[in-house]
């Protein structure tokens, strides 16, 4: 009872009138279906991706195959060597200065110059033989190729003869001027040739008496050099011509000069 009752006592009796205005109308009561929801919007497809850029072009060799494997190097290889500090450039050479003096000392061997006398001798049994010769010059250069200067020499011979007899002595002396060519003044080798004028004297001595006297004359020759000025050595030829009358009043003609090697001592500045 109870239930009923108060079901019908709360319920409205009217319902209140509608306000004024255009009609509206009344909502759908729960009995009216609603309209279905519109279905989702397909998703469109992604848009394709751009084609990838072709690689640039490698040079030299391609990617090896699979499966291969570069050889494998030898090592560890030593560190190379310091070579050290770069040797230093050879320091050009400074021009030689050319002399301006030249001094010759030589010492050596030689023979007398043939004569009519010389041949008389020989004839009697003797025969002067080897000669010791020692001599000496002193040149002043004022070009380097051309100088002037004089000379001094001593020759000394003699023999004993085969059959017996006193024993016969050469002594020759020169002195005189001098116009020496020189050959590449400022190289290490020099060549100099030098013309001679002058004068000798000498004389041939047969010890025990027979002796004849001293004669002098007209000197002529020259003497040519090959020098190392740096060693202070050299080597030359010396040739000397001097004509003089007979040394006795049955003698030759005869010569005093003579042809001799010798060992050249060199000094110059």
């Amino acid at each position: 009872m109870s239930w009923a009752l108060l079901l019908t006592l709360a319920a409205p009796t009217s319902a209140p009138p509608p306000p004024d205005g255009p009609a509206v109308d009344a909502a759908p009561t729960a009995t009216t279906a609603a309209p279905p929801a519109p279905a989702p919007a397909p998703t469109p497809p992604p848009a394709a991706a751009p084609p990838a850029a072709a690689p640039p072009p490698a040079y030299g060799y391609g990617q090896p195959p699979p499966g291969y494997y570069p050889a494998p190097a030898y090592g560890p290889y030593p560190a190379p060597r310091d070579p050290g500090p770069a040797p230093a450039a050879p320091r050009a050479k400074e021009p030689r200065e050319p002399m301006q003096w030249l001094v010759r000392l030589d010492i050596g061997l030689g023979g007398s110059a043939g004569s009519e006398q010389k041949d008389l001798i020989e004839a009697d049994g003797y025969s002067i033989g080897t000669m010791f010769y020692l001599g000496g010059s002193f040149d002043y250069l004022p070009s380097p190729f051309l100088g002037v200067g004089a000379f001094g020499g001593y020759a000394d011979g003699g023999s004993t003869p085969d059959q017996g007899g006193p024993e016969l002595n050469v002594e020759d002396f020169y002195a005189g001027g001098e116009v020496p060519l020189v050959l590449a003044g400022d190289a290490p080798i020099v060549g100099v040739i030098a013309p001679r004028l002058g004068i000798g004297w000498g004389s041939l001595d047969f010890a025990g008496g027979g002796s004849s006297k001293s004669q002098s004359g007209f000197l002529w020759g020259g003497a040519a050099s090959l020098l190392f000025p740096d060693a202070h050595v050299g080597m030359s030829l010396v040739l000397l011509r001097c004509r003089v009358d007979p040394p006795g009043d049955v003698g030759r003609r005869y010569d005093l000069g003579g042809t001799f090697f010798t060992f050249t001592g060199v000094f110059n500045g």
